[in-house]
């Protein structure tokens, strides 16, 4: 782990301000600062035992670089109050320390009358949780390195979303977990249409193959995703294939697994809401043993209702899963640690099929198909491990490793003509079963060079996916009365007419400098060499012919460069180059294998964190442009595809998280100017394209949230909040002829504190969450046939209890 949060300074007056406010909590901070605690925290270089410290402390951290270059500690272990630990920790450093608003604040001690000027700053303080993301703002993230590094070192543009706003929001699919962040379309299917596989645009570029992950570790499209499992989510913003391999230009998401802990966590929950929503979760976790060398957690969650779409006469579409995830840490001795994660999810979730006149586009909320038709059925699960072991204090290996498997069955339909009131109907759908196996081996090794201060990483990591698909239909369904339906008229069994197998495997080899030298500089460089071999095979299962057979042998070094500079005052500029790499599956119109898609960047950016304020604060602009686009060849965005083309994406982004006096606030604004610059030469009429926009990319977005904990008067215990989010423009075709309208939602939230109330209901909290509150009503078309409603309004109670 490396590093510490830097911030800068602020004006004193907001210091001032920020100290005032805290004050009521003094009491409760000092009686933390005496309680004994148990302390593990090797000798060695003070910025990483300081993360350390502040983990296992479970208190905040202040301090910038220049505080802790060059200095070392000798550790402290056993235990002890915070404040002796903190104590013992900085014996002989030569720096002192101060418990600010729950802060501890680690700074040089101001110079005696008549030293040398140049020493009498006296550091600030700075917000810095154990790991950096608990609260509503997060400091620290592992995705944009892989080494633990505070988000201002990042030469990237990184959104991370923490468990303290996935709670107040209320999150309930793994789409709403990114709506209120920047550079991403988290919802370009619609509301419920977006409970299936994560589908996101991200800087113009779509994420479905290499833009997700869990754990650090590559997760393929159709895999689902429950938010109540993680801890927070980690938004990725620009090409990263020097450390992950396969990504596109785009980005990425990473989320990230609760994990076991040594304090005790109890917490259970009940919801309901419209559209009949029953659901019951809890998370558990602790101390199996005395000594803390087994932890446990345990995080399960049950669901039953019906998806968020509204039809008429009654149908309805069932969402329905049943999730459960345990864990288990073994800590053998101070030097090793190893996590075992699994985790099981069943679905059954009902996809839009509502009925669209062809000609004008117009959506109804006519069902084509009767309740409980039209439905994605899931089961999958996931084992695997998080190992580390420091060799020394300066030389620490990790691994982590998961198996997943997953098997579905989809069968949905549409309507291909409409005669005197009949509409045709096809049920068509897939079956899949899939496998894979991912492994990342890291090697991290802290040492100097002169003046200079290294975060060295080699790593090397491993996949093998093997996925086979049936396409399925039946083109002879009775057709439906859309003036008087009859959704009691049987259905035929769609039969499979065609298979697909994909095996693949992949292989790299990647390495990192983080560089640290003079007052704030920071450089880091990074690059990486991937082997790729892949086999398409499919089968016409009328005739049992092969139909597709291609072999994929692909290899790319990619590579990305970065230089900030960190102010003492907490301002950070940025500038960073980066290429990617994506390898494509599957054989184009003609029967080729796909090739790779490519892609570079140009970023820069600051990144802002002043003093005394929990807050972080971020700009970025970026050109980056993809190669070797896949092309529909045809008007079916999801039918065969034709290689060659290249899109240019330009934006700007900017966020701003803010966590002070009772305020949490979450706002960010989006500038994406997407266009095609080259053509694909097979596919008719494409050169018309260039200059187009490409599908589903909103050319602005915007969201702000802002809630708001009474912490004293008659109201102490209630929190009220409500965001507010506008999606722009977007485009179903290639030739931009047809074009969604923007949108804007708005979402809110009430909870309050039961004890404030009734002293024996400790623990127990009561929230009413609402998403699109109002109602509004916007039809998204992703191509010229197929068009969903948006996201329907939802409102949720939530009893939660904590003990």
């Amino acid at each position: 782990m490396r590093g510490a949060l830097m911030r800068g300074a602020a004006g004193a007056s907001i210091a001032s301000l920020a100290l005032v406010a805290a004050a009521p909590t003094a009491f409760a901070q000092q009686a933390a600062a005496v309680a004994e605690r148990s302390f593990a925290v090797p000798a060695g270089p003070l910025s990483a035992a300081l993360v350390a410290f502040g983990r296992q402390a479970g208190v905040q951290i202040s301090y910038v670089p220049s505080v802790a270059v060059g200095i070392a500690t000798q550790g402290v272990s056993g235990g002890m109050s915070v404040e002796a630990a903190v104590e013992r920790l900085l014996a002989g450093t030569g720096l002192s320390h101060r418990f600010q608003g729950g802060t501890v604040v680690i700074s040089r001690p101001a110079p005696a009358a008549g030293d040398a000027p140049g020493g009498a700053i006296e550091l600030d303080t700075v917000d810095v949780t154990g790991d950096g993301t608990d609260g509503f703002v997060a400091t620290r993230t592992d995705a944009g390195t892989k080494t633990n590094t505070p988000l201002i070192e990042v030469p990237q543009s990184i959104s991370v979303v923490t468990r303290d706003e996935l709670n107040v929001r209320n999150v309930q699919t793994d789409a709403e977990a990114l709506t209120y962040v920047p550079g991403i379309y988290a919802q370009p299917f619609g509301g419920a249409q977006n409970q299936q596989n994560p589908y996101y645009i991200i800087r113009g570029f779509p994420s479905a193959q290499g833009g997700s992950y869990v754990d650090g570790l590559i997760s393929y499209i159709n895999y689902r995703y429950e938010p109540y499992a993680y801890s927070s989510y980690d938004v990725v913003r620009g090409p990263s294939s020097s450390l992950y391999g396969q990504s596109d230009p785009g980005g990425l998401v990473n989320r990230v697994s609760k994990l076991p802990t040594e304090e005790t966590i109890r917490e259970v929950q009940l919801q309901g809401g419209n559209f009949d929503r029953l659901q019951g979760a809890f998370d558990l976790s602790g101390a199996i043993d005395k000594d803390k060398q087994f932890l446990y957690r345990l995080t399960g969650l049950f669901r039953d209702g019906d998806a968020p779409i509204v039809y008429d006469y009654g149908i309805t579409a069932p969402d329905e899963r049943q999730f459960i995830a345990p864990a288990l840490t073994w800590q053998p001795n101070d030097d090793t640690t190893i996590t075992f994660l699994g985790n099981y999810l069943k679905d059954k979730i009902g996809q839009e099929n509502s009925f669209m006149w062809p000609d004008t586009r117009q959506l109804t909320h006519l069902a084509i198909l009767p309740s409980n038709y039209g439905v994605w059925n899931q089961e999958q699960y996931a084992v695997g491990y998080l190992l580390e072991h420091n060799f020394s204090n300066d030389l620490v290996f990790r691994q982590n490793l998961r198996y997943t498997h997953m098997e579905s069955s989809i069968r949905s339909g549409w309507v291909w003509d409409v005669t005197d009131g009949w509409a045709s109907r096809v049920v068509d759908g897939n079956d899949e079963r899939r496998s894979d196996l991912v492994m990342d081996n890291q090697l991290q090794y802290d040492f100097r060079t002169g003046p200079v201060e290294h975060a060295l990483l080699a790593g090397v990591d491993y996949q093998n996916t093997s996925d086979w698909i049936a396409f399925v239909d039946s083109w002879d369904a009775p057709p439906l009365n859309i003036f008087f339906p009859d959704y009691g008229v049987p259905l035929p069994t769609a039969t499979p007419w065609q298979s697909v197998t994909y095996t693949g495997e992949t292989y790299g080899l990647y390495f990192q400098d983080q560089m640290k030298f003079g007052d704030g500089w920071i450089v880091t460089l990074g690059g990486r060499q991937d082997w790729v071999d892949g086999r398409s095979v499919g089968y016409d299962l009328y005739s049992a012919d092969p139909i597709i057979d291609a072999k994929s042998d692909d290899e790319k070094f990619t590579y990305r460069s970065g230089v900030t500079y960190v102010f003492d005052n907490g301002l950070a500029p940025y500038a960073s180059y980066a290429t990617s790499f994506l390898p494509q599956s599957g054989v184009d119109a003609f029967g080729n294998p796909m090739k790779p898609t490519t892609g570079e960047q140009i970023e820069a950016g600051i990144k802002f964190q002043p003093v005394g304020w929990n807050a972080m604060f971020t700009a970025a602009v970026f050109e980056l442009t993809k190669q070797n686009v896949p092309t529909p060849y045809g008007e079916d965005p999801f039918g065969p595809q034709v290689q060659d083309g290249e899109v240019r994406s330009r934006g700007v982004e900017l966020q701003a998280t803010v966590s002070m006096n009772g305020w949490n606030l979450n706002a960010s604004y989006t500038y994406n100017d997407v266009v095609v610059t080259e053509a694909n030469p097979d596919v008719p009429n494409s050169s018309l394209a260039i200059g187009k926009h490409p599908r589903w990319v909103p050319d602005q977005m915007a969201s702000i949230w802002l809630d708001y904990t009474f912490s004293n008067g008659p109201l102490t215990g209630l929190n009220l909040g409500g965001g507010v989010r506008y999606v722009g423009t977007t485009y179903a075709d290639a030739l931009n002829t047809i074009a969604n309208d923007p949108y804007t939602l708005v979402d809110a939230v009430v909870r309050y504190d039961l004890a404030q109330l009734w002293p024996q209901m400790k623990g127990a909290e009561l929230a009413v969450n609402a998403t699109n509150l109002l109602g509004t009503e916007y039809v998204t078309c992703f191509s010229a046939a197929d068009c969903k409603w948006g996201a329907q309004r939802t409102v949720m109670g939530t009893l939660t209890y904590r003990w």
